[in-house]
């Protein structure tokens, strides 16, 4: 009994340390500068306005000279990256105002023409910014997408994704020798159903250990306990549906869509608990 409670404890330590996510903990050193009223990069001016209206909101446009090109807008933003060199990029965070939500990263590739990449990161207030010496860092930081799905939101987990420039295409791409680099061990089950569980399972599919993941549930499922098929259906359904899952290829990226095959579940069905 002792030893299922302690099991229990410890996945519930994991599963905190995920939503730790939002408060940087955990991803990585996350360059910020005010931005300041006037940028230029590679020939591409940024202008910086200050907040404005009702709800105050910040601009920032983008010219070549007298063309203008790109403008921006959101309550607050600031500059966490900059080089003018053969493969010119600037990029920005901006926030939109409101509890958990919602930080975008701005990435700008200023030559030959100017390419934007919008990328929403939810929660993530502080976006892990590794360093890779001559080119762009890696991009790392949490997928909220099970955020209050069945828990609240300070237990809610939030898997690690990692993103690295591709030159050839002017754009991140999910970095999947990255993802899978020092896979977690997985644990030995606990004894109930909850954030702690899927939590686990969220790393290690995020890592590229898919089928440890469902091997997991099937260890970790209490015995007698009803509703495993509906809860492996819901939790699938809402994998699949993550806007970052979707996005940058996860599933086929880290194999498994073979482990976790679209299940057909109402979403009524989901919404009851286990």
């Amino acid at each position: 009994m002792w030893r299922k409670i302690l099991l229990s404890i410890w996945l519930c330590g994991i599963a905190a340390a995920q939503a730790d996510v939002l408060n940087d903990t955990v991803n990585g050193p996350h360059p910020t500068e005010p931005l300041p009223a006037r940028l230029v990069v590679a020939g591409i001016t940024l202008r910086h306005y200050p907040p404005a209206g009702q709800p105050p909101t910040e601009e920032v446009t983008v010219a070549r000279g007298a063309q203008h090109l790109l403008w921006l807008g959101d309550q607050h933003f600031e500059l966490n990256y900059q080089r003018d060199n053969r493969d010119p990029l600037v990029i920005l965070t901006s926030w939109s105002g409101g509890a958990h939500c919602c930080f975008t990263l701005h990435v700008l590739s200023l030559a030959p023409a100017v390419r934007q990449q919008v990328i929403g990161v939810e929660d993530n207030d502080e976006v892990g910014f590794i360093d890779q010496k001559d080119a762009p860092p890696l991009l790392r930081f949490g997928d909220f997408n099970f955020a209050y799905w069945h828990a609240a939101f300070v237990d809610s987990p939030a898997p690690r994704v990692i993103l690295r420039w591709d030159p050839a295409a002017r754009r991140y791409a999910a970095d999947f020798a990255a993802m899978r680099a020092n896979p977690p061990k997985p644990p030995e089950p606990g004894s109930e159903v909850g954030p702690a569980l899927w939590g686990v399972m969220l790393d290690l599919i995020y890592a590229g250990q898919a089928p440890a993941a469902h091997q997991l549930l099937d260890r970790a499922w209490p015995a007698g306990h009803k509703g495993k098929a509906r809860f492996l259906a819901c939790f699938t359904k809402q994998l699949r549906s993550g806007k970052l899952w979707r996005r940058f290829g996860l599933g086929s990226g880290l194999e498994a869509d073979a482990a976790f095959p679209p299940m057909p579940v109402s979403a009524r069905a989901c919404r009851a608990d286990w």
